[in-house]
């Protein structure tokens, strides 16, 4: 994927209007940062672009090399990190990374010894998720987002639960992935998460504050 478009997407909740007509472009090399207040929408227009959720107004459209992609193909080119998904705790890591390479390769850092060494968590590949911090967990999402061979990253507070030795990795490597893919991340304006971004919106702009009637 080298093209993102957004064409006057809108979400409601029953007749509230989360945000309304958002128009967005994004190319390979670009990043975005979604700034905005608690409840403002961000991880909503996240899952959004996603696919996860479907916009109640406008629509999104996905190129790569000029050719839109099919709506059932985008997931092939989409990696996402979000505190609301979860990884499967019962598994070690070594059998967590090979569940996952089943469905979507990394692209680097394929086995469990080198994965472990990437994320900085050398010697814990054997033991249960489940056992790990939560920090520990965060590294492990962010390494499946991060060295996937997905040319679509969403991050949604890429930075929560990681202490200071894990913001500087988490800093280190998103750099490193920039060339030739598109990233979005959401944050509460934490500047370390979105140090980065070439782009901003803020989704206090995009209210819509009259109310629909059903």
């Amino acid at each position: 994927m080298d093209r993102l478009l957004l064409n006057q997407v809108s979400k409601r909740f029953q007749t509230h209007w989360v945000f309304k007509s958002i128009d967005l472009e994004l190319s390979a090399g670009e990043s975005l940062f979604i700034n905005g207040p608690n409840g403002s929408g961000k991880s909503t227009l996240l899952k959004i672009i996603s696919g996860w959720v479907s916009p109640n107004e406008g629509n999104i459209k996905y190129y790569h090399k000029e050719n839109e992609i099919l709506v059932d193909d985008v997931f092939e080119y989409i990696s996402i990190s979000a505190p609301y998904l979860e990884l499967i705790e019962e598994l070690s890591l070594t059998e967590l990374l090979k569940f996952h390479q089943s469905f979507k390769r990394l692209s680097i850092n394929t086995t469990a010894n080198e994965f472990s060494e990437a994320i900085e968590i050398e010697h814990q590949i054997s033991k249960p998720i489940k056992s790990y911090s939560s920090g520990m967990k965060q590294r492990v999402k962010l390494g499946l987002t991060l060295f996937s061979n997905s040319s679509l990253i969403l991050l949604d507070e890429p930075c929560s639960n990681l202490d200071k030795s894990g913001i500087l990795w988490y800093k280190k490597n998103i750099e490193t992935i920039l060339k030739n893919r598109i990233v979005i991340v959401c944050s509460n304006d934490i500047v370390d998460e979105h140090f980065f971004c070439t782009k901003k919106i803020n989704l206090s702009n995009y209210k819509h504050h009259k109310k629909l009637d059903l």
